[in-house]
């Protein structure tokens, strides 16, 4: 084994894409509001109901992957701050060069 490297530029611009993401899936939940009973029409409400459910039990689940989303990112940036605080803690006893 010759060493153990962290590319902190890639891990931040994963935690920016994932960022972007998780956007995205917060604007879906969003989007899935369940329309009113009226909003199908006389003959419509007989599925109306089940149709509200669905859609609210749908946008509930992207909220979770949303959340979970924001967890990744912040766990990756996390990461990041905690591998460049090691680096700063391992390189201190060295100075700071020439």
């Amino acid at each position: 084994m010759d060493g153990f490297r962290v590319d902190d530029g890639a891990l931040s611009r994963h935690a920016q894409d994932v960022d972007a993401l998780t956007a995205r899936l917060r604007n879906a939940a969003g989007a899935g509001t369940p329309l009113g009973l009226g909003a199908y029409g006389l003959i419509g409400q007989v599925f109306a109901a089940a149709a509200v459910d669905a859609t609210a039990t749908a946008s509930r689940s992207v909220a979770r992957l949303a959340e979970g989303g924001q967890a990744i990112g912040d766990g990756v940036r996390a990461a990041v701050r905690d591998y460049q605080e090691a680096e700063r803690r391992v390189a201190a006893p060295f100075g700071t060069g020439r």
